[in-house]
Formats: structure tokens, sequence, C-alpha cells
């Protein structure tokens, strides 16, 4: 049972007066029997534990006040503070975490007082995070700029994606391309820092982001109805995890079984030809947890629209935006993740990780063929993932992640090229025929093409954790990344359906031959073909198997200099097998004003390493130019410094305020040649990023809570002076959480409103400015019993019509029903 902070000061008197009572007899005045001299001194002793389940506090502070008086609690909890002279006090207790204490207490001469200390916790503190350093650490312990998306706060969203729950989380800003459908060309901008592939993404703390490609299109292949909470941590970790968590890193941590079994199926349907249904599954049955949720998501048209607004050159060469039709847009999808937990003996546990999904997308119609046909996307995944743990009595804790991934894409699209041709003409005349080939110019071609990729990785890390003392946490551990790609052949699907074909190219001859022959040239014979040849693989993608390996190991200290004082450094060193080593240090600190106030700062490197699509990919084509892969790129680079002070005012508020700074070298980009023929990815951008964060939440009464955020962020292309592209420099988001009782029902939902600034982004080399705009989601869910949720969700309230990014439209207003029963 929960005990008020009263109650617990009343039973601090309450042993203060025992231990002065008959307990305690004093002596009579003036005595001078032998033996009978009373010391002047006494004792007080007793344990520190919370208050909600009377679990022992380590490291709490115990003061009496008005002295230099104090004590540590042990590790069970219990302090002691001897030589205390006789006399009423006042004692302090303090821990990080939990809300501190102080009550009288009289201290009578040779008398030990004996005091159980409970704690209440911090109610903003009661949440854990475990990405920021590996270890189970209330937020209060962290010093890191962290967000926690607890399982109530994604139940009473209307999220649909993990990438629709980050958007309310500080200086994280999406640009999507094409709503719910997993597409990589989604863009993740986190303070600053740009790209679709510039964040890690964990589920479970196992890697997650897209296979050969590092990009972010599995945000929304994990079921938010599997995800217990999702860490949010902004700023380099690779001093920890490695390459790809460049601006920061995003964990989704799953539901484990537990209890009783139990069922969820839940359904839901809308505007868009949308529909979602599904079920969870969860328990225990003796040793073993289990937790499976599997579910089947439609919609015919990701964005709810009928056309988009694409920039095109108008006749004074100025860009203009035009109405384009939209079709084929669907996307279907069907997802799978599971949790066991094996509880094998006292101390050792294994956790096996799941998580199948297959998804389709369409990508439009071919713009450029005789007859447009339907392009699409298909993507099938498979990852495995286990965990053992070992978690003996002693100062060392151990286990080792391993996971197998693996990836078949097909991509079926449009390819255009403009091909060189060749001209050989033969002259006839009476006497010796004359003969001449010549370079004819560039020609187009455009095809169907089918292509297949495949990719696997394996890893395989084994950590310990070592505590020899409170001071000392130590994290340890080595690492092996192994990925390999198979890049299949752009095949033409259909060699009826082309752009420049062979029959047309035949005629375009033949019209030469015959204006020679009317302009009076004897006998003559034009051919025109392409030079070099076209065959079944479209000009310049040729299949390949590369691959690469990482060797990585890594150390991490979270060292408690004092009572208040907390740093952490760490350093991790990669050896990757194409471009050879790397070192990614970093070092924070942590220091409590007070129980409620902390002040933080931290400084890292980290970086990211090409992916095997960059350096070994398939050629891409953007418009008639092909795009070319280089593997002798070398890693990007970044150095970051911020520093930050919390807050608690209570329970009804909590603030934050954060600033950041980050140098980013050697960024990769495509850049085309100076002949103009072709693509390369470069190493070529250096870049910078400052801001600020502004951060506001708590609860305004027992049934609504509320949360708030501002950024502010500055960044610049060095190279040109230039924004980077799609970073707002000015970013809000608001909204509400509701939790009321109505009787017997509940009634649940949240309002979420985001404003984000002007943007800007190149198109077709020229620079384009996406516009403000502002966006509210809306859901509302009523619980008659605690087996039945039926819900109401509106995304985009208003219909706001804006970008996210040039020439893709936004999901317009999406209407949606819902319902969730609990059978058993």
């Amino acid at each position: 049972m929960r005990i008020g902070r009263q109650a617990a000061t009343a039973a601090l008197a309450l042993s203060a007066l025992l231990a002065a009572g008959p307990l305690s007899p004093a002596p009579a005045f003036g005595s001078g029997e032998p033996g009978s001299i009373q010391e002047e001194t006494g004792s007080i002793r007793g344990t520190v534990v919370a208050e909600d389940g009377g679990a022992p506090l380590p490291a709490a502070l115990v003061v009496l006040d008005g002295t230099a008086m104090s004590a540590t609690s042990g590790a069970d909890g219990t302090f002691a503070i001897d030589g205390v002279p006789a006399g009423t006090y006042g004692l302090t207790v303090t821990r990080e975490a939990f809300a501190p204490l102080t009550s009288p207490v009289t201290v009578v001469a040779g008398q030990p007082v004996l005091l159980d200390l409970r704690l209440p916790v911090l109610q903003f503190e009661e949440s854990v995070v475990v990405t920021a350093t590996q270890t189970e650490r209330a937020v209060s312990e962290v010093a890191a700029s962290v967000t926690i998306l607890d399982a109530e706060t994604i139940e009473a969203s209307s999220a649909r994606n993990l990438q629709d729950l980050l958007r309310r989380t500080p200086a994280i800003d999406l640009a999507e391309t094409s709503g719910m459908a997993a597409r990589a060309n989604s863009s993740l901008v986190m303070r600053g820092v740009p790209g679709t592939k510039r964040a890690l993404l964990l589920v479970d703390g196992l890697p997650a982001n897209d296979l050969g490609i590092g990009t972010l299109a599995a945000l929304s292949l994990v079921p938010l109805e599997s995800v217990e909470q999702a860490e949010v941590v902004r700023g380099p970790f690779s001093s920890l995890y490695g390459a790809n968590a460049f601006a920061g890193a995003i964990n989704a941590i799953t539901r484990p079984g537990e209890g009783p079994p139990a069922a969820d199926f839940f359904a839901s349907g809308g505007a868009a030809g949308y529909y979602h249904f599904g079920t969870s599954v969860r328990g225990e049955s003796g040793p073993v947890a289990y937790a499976f949720t599997t579910d089947r998501r439609k919609i015919d048209n990701v964005y709810n629209r009928d056309s988009r607004t694409v920039p095109r050159f108008a006749e004074d060469g100025s860009l203009q935006p035009e109405e384009v039709p939209l079709s084929n847009v669907g996307y279907e999808d069907v997802r799978m993740t599971g949790r066991l937990d094996f509880f094998v003996t006292d101390g050792w546990d294994v956790t096996l990780l799941p998580r199948i999904s297959r998804y389709e997308t369409g990508l439009d119609l071919s713009a450029r063929l005789p007859v447009a046909v339907e392009e699409h996307k298909r993507d099938t995944a498979v990852n495995l993932g286990g965990i053992i743990r070992y978690t003996g009595a002693g100062a060392l804790t151990a286990q080792i992640r391993t996971s197998y991934r693996y990836s078949s894409q097909r991509l079926s699209q449009e390819n255009f090229t403009l091909a060189p041709t060749r001209q050989t003409t033969i002259v006839d005349p009476p006497g010796p025929a004359i003969r001449e080939s010549v370079t004819h110019g560039v020609f187009p071609f455009a095809a169907l093409t089918g292509q297949d990729t495949d990719f696997r990785s394996v890893l395989v890390e084994p950590q310990l954790t070592w505590a020899p003392n409170l001071a000392h946490t130590v994290v340890l551990g080595a690492s092996y990344t192994g990925e390999r790609g198979s890049f299949g052949d752009s095949i033409i699907a259909d060699r009826a359906n082309l752009l420049g074909s062979d029959q047309t190219l035949a005629r375009v001859a033949a019209g030469i031959q015959a204006g020679m022959a009317a302009g009076g040239v004897p006998n003559p014979t034009v051919t025109l073909v392409r030079d070099p040849v076209i065959g079944d693989v479209f000009p310049l993608s040729h299949g390949q198997r590369e691959r690469f390996d990482i060797f990585s190991a890594y150390v991490q200290d979270e060292w408690v200099l004092a009572d208040k004082l907390r740093l952490v450094p760490g350093l991790r060193y990669d050896r990757h097998s194409e471009f050879g080593a790397v070192g990614s240090p970093k070092v924070s600190l942590l220091y409590a004003l007070t129980p409620t106030t902390r002040v933080r700062t931290s400084a890292g490197r980290a970086f990211r390493a090409p992916s095997l699509f960059e350096l070994f990919g398939n050629v891409v084509f953007h418009g008639p130019i092909p795009g070319l892969p280089n593997p002798d790129l070398e890693p990007e680079h970044i150095t970051s410094f911020d520093g930050g002070i919390q807050h608690e005012v209570g329970r009804a508020l909590r603030t934050e305020m954060n600033i950041f700074h980050n140098d980013m070298t050697d960024l990769i980009q495509l850049v085309i040649s100076p002949q103009r023929d072709h693509f390369d990815w470069v190493n070529v951008a250096d870049a910078r990023s400052t801001g600020l964060e502004l951060v506001a939440n708590g609860q305004a009464s027992s049934w609504l809570g509320y949360y708030a955020n501002y950024a502010y962020t500055d960044s610049e292309d060095l190279a040109t002076g230039n924004p980077l592209a799609l970073v707002p420099q000015h970013k809000v988001n608001a909204g509400i959480q509701l939790g009321a009782a109505l009787g017997s029902w509940r009634l649940t939902g949240s309002v979420d409103q985001r404003w984000v600034g002007e943007r800007t982004q190149s198109s077709q080399g020229v620079p384009v400015l996406l516009d403000e705009y502002a966006r509210t989601d809306l859901a509302v869910y009523l619980h008659p019993n605690d087996d039945l949720r039926v819900g109401v969700h509106v995304l985009n309230v208003m219909d706001a019509d804006y970008q996210e990014t040039a020439a893709s439209p936004t999901l317009g207003r999406l209407v949606s029903v819902s319902l969730t029963v609990t059978p058993f």
C-alpha cells in the first residue's frame, strides 16, 4: 500500500517518541553511583526503502540538519549515524528519482533511534530508460536528452505507426513521402541532422534499420499494439551502438507476457479504403512468458487525395507548381511481432524476439512508356533475435545479444535513359559503295524493369556489466556484424512496351534514308542502332554479390563521483572491412542541484558507415541520368555538444531546456559528374546545426495530462551557406491526453497539434521553399468496461493541404473508427 508523506512523517515522530519514552528512562539528577554516568551521545540507525513495494534503496543520503553529520545507505538500504549529541533535530533523506523526506527526530544519550524511512517515488521519474546507457536507469539518473513514450501515451494516441508517435518528440521532424506506407525515402530530421538513414532504430535493443540501405521504413513495420514503451535518445551515440547512431537512437520495447492468458482482438476502418485488423495474445505458463501480435493493414490511397502538386519548369525557366493526378498509391502489409521469455533457473533467462513482415506498395504509374503501367515494390523481412542473460547475486551480470535478419525486395518500375546511338550510312552509286558510320547522338529509351535484391545480416554481441561498488557501473562489450547483399540485374520486363524501341529506331532510320533519296542521293541505306546495344538488362545495371564485416569493442563507466554528481565516460572502437578503424568517444556529466533539479552536459563523436547500397548497389536512374555506387566511400562523422537543465514542480509540471551544437563532416551525397552524364555517391558535404529545445509536460488534473515543446534549429551547409534540406528553423508540438471516469465507463484519448516552419529542398537542382504548416490529430476512446474499447480517430482534422517534401502530397483528412475486444 502507498503511504503518504504525512503518514511517513507521523511514523518518524512516533518512532522518536518511543525512543525517548519508557524504553529510555532518564537517570536521576545528580546520581553519583559508579557506572551510572550516562554518555552524552546517542545514534540514529535505520533502513531507507521505497514507499511503494518496500524495496531497499541504496545510495540515499541521510543528513542531520544543522550539523555536519550524514550517512549514505548501503546496498541493503541500511545506514547509521553514530556519536549524535542528545537533542531534537530535523532529519532529511534524499535520493535521485524519489521525493525528499524531512522529519523531526529526538536523540537520547546512550540510546539508538531506529527508523524505517519510506521514500515516495517522484511521479515523473517512475519511467526507466535503458537505451541511453544500456543499463536500467530512472530518467533522473541519465545524462542525456531522453523522451519516453509509455504504454498509456501509445494507447491514447491516434498514431498508426512509430513515425506518427515520434512527431510529438522535441527537435524531431519527419518528411513522409507516402503516408503510412513503409517507404525508405521518408526523411527523419533529429536536431538538425537531415537524411533518411542518420538515426538508429532498435527494437528491444536490436538493430532494425532497413537492411542494406540503412533507412527507416521499418518504423512502419512494428505494430504499435505490441509496443510497451518507445525511448528516444537525442544526440550521437556511436560510443555504445556504433554505426548509424549518428543523430540519436530510437528504441521500441515490446510488451512482455505476464499473468494469466489474455487476448485482444482489434479492428479499424475508415476513408480511402483503409482497414486494419489483428490480434494480440499474452500470458505466462510455468517458466515461459509469451506475447505475440499479428495484424494486416490496407489502404487504397495512402494520401487520401486525388492529385499532387509537382514543380515544373515554365517557358521562362522558372519552377511553377502543376497538379498531377494520383493513381496506384495503395499499400498493404502483414506484420507479426513476438516475444518469448524463458526463466531457465535463478539468475538465467532467455528471450526470443521473432519479427516478420511483408508489404506491397504502389509507386504511381509509368510516365514515358507507350502504355502506362503500374509500378510497385514488394518486401519480405524476417528478423530472429535472441538475448541470453545472467543476473546473479554478485557484482557481475552478463548477456549475449544475437540476431539474424533477412530481407528480400522486388522492385518493378520504369527506368529512363538517353542512350547513345550510331548511324551507319551506305551509298551505292554507280561504282564503289561509300560507307560512313558516325555517332548520331542520344536517343530516349525507357522500359519497365524488374529487380530483385536480397540482404542478410548477422549480429553477435556479448556484454558484461560490472558493479563492484555503489560508485561504479561498468559496461564492457564486443560485437560482430556481418552484412551481405545480392543485387540483381534490372531485367526489362516487357520488350513490347518500350520508349525508343528497335522498331522506333528503324522508323527514324527509314525517315533519314527517305530524305536522302529525295535529295538525290543514289541508293542510300541507313541504319540506326544503340551503342552499346541494349539487351535484356537495362543499361549499366549489373548484378553482383557484396559484403562487409564490422568488429567492435566498447566500454562505459557510470561513475558516481559524489552524492549528487555522476560522470559517464565511454569509448567504442569499430573496425570496418571496407574503410578501416573508427573511434567514437563520449563523456557526459550529470549534477543534481536539488532532488528535483538537475543539470547535465555531454560531448561526443559518432559516425555513419556507408551502406551496402551506397558502396556496391545497383545503378538508380534519376531522370535520364544514372546514379552509380562508390566503393571508395568513407564514413560520415559528427561531433556534438549539448547541455540541459530539468526541473520538476510537483506532479503538475515538469520542465526542461536543452541546447545543442553539431558539426558534421564528410556527409555522403549524390553529386553529378562534371560531364553531367552520371551521379556518384561522394563524401562531399560539411554542415552544422545549433539549436534550443524547450519542454513542458505534466498532469493538470487526475484526468488530464498535457505536453508542449518548442525547437529552434539553425542549420547550414558550409559549402553553400544555405539551410540544410528539410530542416525547419522552428517547430512546435502541443497536446493533451485524457483519462477520465464516466461512472462505470472510462474516456481516454488525445489531441495533438504541431506547427512546422518553412523548410528548403532542392528539386531538379533548383532550391524550393516549402511553406509552414499546422496539423491536428485527434483520438477518442470509450471503455464501457475493461474488455471493450470503441474509438474514433481523425488524422489531419482541418484537412490541411501542405507538403513535407517537394512533389510529395501529405495525408488528407482521414476518419476511422476502431474496436478492441478482450474476451479473456
